[in-house]
């Protein structure tokens, strides 16, 4: 999701404390730096209003939290795993191993 469908979520929540749910355990939250999705205790996806993203499991490399990111990042983008190691492949066909805290830009596929 992009910082302006989050912001849209966001506003939606009754609760604005707790967020906007989204999913079992999974919210839209206002951050430090924009909107982000928590996943549990973790902001597995805090986005900028620049569309610049950071991203962390909170040291769960789970199936769900991989579902979870895969669901909530932009069309095009996409969490694989390979020998326990997982990577990020963007729209733009660019493919690098993940890591918590990583920082990447959020495009649209085509652009």
């Amino acid at each position: 999701m992009l910082y302006n469908n989050l912001k849209e979520l966001f506003f939606e929540a009754k609760n604005k404390e707790k967020g906007q749910p989204i999913a079992n355990n999974t919210y839209v939250v206002k951050t430090n730096r924009g909107y982000g999705v928590l996943y549990h205790q973790t902001v597995i996806i805090d986005v900028s209003k620049n569309n610049k993203a950071i991203l962390d499991n909170g040291g769960w490399f789970s199936v769900t939290t991989k579902q979870r990111l895969n669901e909530y990042l932009p069309a095009g983008y996409n969490l694989t795993q390979k020998k326990g190691a997982w990577f990020i492949e963007t729209p733009n066909n660019k493919k690098q191993e993940y890591r918590n805290g990583m920082k990447i830009d959020l495009i649209l596929k085509g652009e």
